[in-house]
């Protein structure tokens, strides 16, 4: 019973003329499994549990000794983070299997690709994430595989890192300029660029290039050429500067214009903000300065002095050397009336029906109904009838015979031309004018001659035989006016 129990405990080995297989599967996170088949000579699988011996010339075998199930032991391969290739046997007994490579690390490595997460950095430098893979010849991830990085310029995290369990290995640079990048592994070598970008840019032009309020500026916003190493742009806005919402202009691609008033004078910095497809944005700026309307408005009365009743014509006049944008003219009477009229003024008639003095007003308004410009001129209304005139004729000059004159007003005289120089006299009386004394006689001969004096007497002399209305008109000093008529028939 004794030696029974000692020949339970001795490991069951394959029989003689026995033979083993072995076979790798592929490697899953680092680790490989290695398969040994032990026949017998008959054929047919070993009896369970018969004890195969693994070993291994690098890294380590879990377990090293396995038992068969159906003619099959398994163990685990393991690298350890080594590199290499690893001479793998195993042995049952006499039985001994041919041994088989399995190349991990570098030395597994058929292929390596590399890239640039991103690919390009902005002129003023960035962090560039760099992905090596590594795969072996059956497309496989190739764990604790050395890869080497370089550069050509720029500043590398680290020129060596160990694939992980996916068969990547990661590195960053930090760069500003152009840099090409090579990640090896053994033999295998791939390469990636990576890219400086140039910012992108916008030029800024307005005309006029000294506009004025309400004048349309049209900006010119002219895209830079992006280069070699220059981004297509995504969007332009061009802000004007004045408060107002800034203009889209999308992705331009050559010069585009764009419109814009400004409603008051200032200095305004206007600018064009531009930004790429790689979210890289600049900006350029210029300074506008948007003056005052050069506008001059004048109003003159055909009668700056008049009564109820009586029309009188005003005169606008425009002068507008810059073309400043002018929508209308606003004429306003001082008495709660109003008058438009065209860009360029014109004349207006007026009555009024109130006595009174009154500020005349002509506004030029841009399209907003901003005054840009006014000219005023005063005017005097007298009542109607306030002045009673009175107008008498008599020889100057001594031969003119048969001279009488009718005694109501207006008058009718009748005279005997002697010859010609003869001189008659007129004389105008005015009265009345609420308290206001003459200042000035407006004379009319009815001859096609006429003029204004200080005095209320005149001489005049007609020099042909016809009949002549001659006319007075007496302006007070408190704006009354009052006028008269005589009918002369010079015989």
């Amino acid at each position: 019973m004794a030696l029974l129990a000692a020949c339970d405990k001795v490991p069951l080995m394959a029989p003689t003329q026995s033979t083993i297989a072995l076979s790798v599967g592929s490697g899953q996170n680092g680790a490989y499994q290695v398969t040994a088949t032990v026949i017998e000579q008959s054929g047919t699988p070993v009896q369970n549990g018969t004890m195969v011996t693994f070993t291994t010339s690098l890294g380590t075998l879990d377990p090293p000794e396995a038992s068969t199930v159906n003619g099959k032991a398994t163990t685990t391969f393991r690298p350890n983070g080594q590199s290499g290739t690893a001479v793998i046997g195993a042995t049952s007994g006499a039985a001994k299997a041919e041994t088989v490579s399995i190349a991990f690390g570098g030395a597994a490595a058929e292929s390596v690709t590399l890239r640039a997460e991103p690919a390009t950095v902005p002129p003023t430098g960035g962090i560039v994430q760099l992905i090596a893979v590594v795969t072996d010849m059956s497309g496989n991830p190739v764990p604790s595989a050395p890869v080497v990085f370089s550069s050509d310029a720029g500043q590398l995290s680290s020129s060596s890192v160990s694939t992980d369990a996916t068969g990547e290995a990661r590195a960053s640079l930090v760069t500003s300029r152009d840099t090409v990048v090579k990640a090896r592994v053994g033999t295998k070598e791939a390469q990636v660029n990576v890219r400086a970008t140039t910012l992108p840019t916008v030029t800024l032009a307005a005309s006029p290039a000294s506009p004025i309020v309400s004048q349309p500026v049209t900006f010119t916003v002219t895209p830079g050429t992006p280069g070699a190493n220059g981004n297509a742009i995504r969007n332009v806005t061009l802000d004007f500067g004045d408060g107002s919402a800034p203009a889209s202009l999308g992705a331009i691609t050559s010069a585009t214009s764009v419109s814009h008033v400004y409603n008051r004078a200032d200095t305004y910095t206007v600018t064009a903000s531009v930004s790429d497809i790689a979210g890289q944005q600049t900006s350029n700026s210029m300074s506008l300065t948007v003056q005052r309307a050069v506008v001059g408005v004048s109003v003159s009365a055909s009668a700056p002095n008049t009564q109820v009743g009586t029309p009188v014509t005003f005169t606008v006049t425009v002068t507008n050397p810059n073309n400043a944008v002018i929508q209308s003219v606003l004429l306003r009477f001082g008495d709660g009336g109003t008058a438009t009229l065209p860009p360029t003024g014109g004349t207006q008639s007026k009555v009024y029906t109130t006595a009174g003095t009154y500020t005349v007003r002509a506004q030029a308004l841009d399209p907003s109904g901003n005054v840009v410009a006014e000219g005023t001129t005063q005017i005097i209304v007298a009542p109607a009838n306030a002045v009673d005139v009175q107008l008498d004729a008599n020889p100057a000059d001594p031969g003119i015979t048969g001279f009488s004159c009718t005694a109501n007003y207006p008058k009718t005289c009748n005279a005997n031309l002697v010859g010609f120089g003869d001189r008659i006299q007129f004389t105008a009386t005015a009265a009345g004018g609420f308290g206001g004394s003459a200042v000035n006689y407006t004379w009319n001969y009815g001859d096609g001659t006429g003029k204004t004096t200080t005095s209320h007497t005149v001489d005049h002399v007609f020099t042909r035989r016809d009949t002549f209305v001659v006319t007075v008109r007496v302006l007070m000093s408190n704006g009354a006016i009052g006028e008269q008529r005589l009918t002369m028939i010079i015989q």
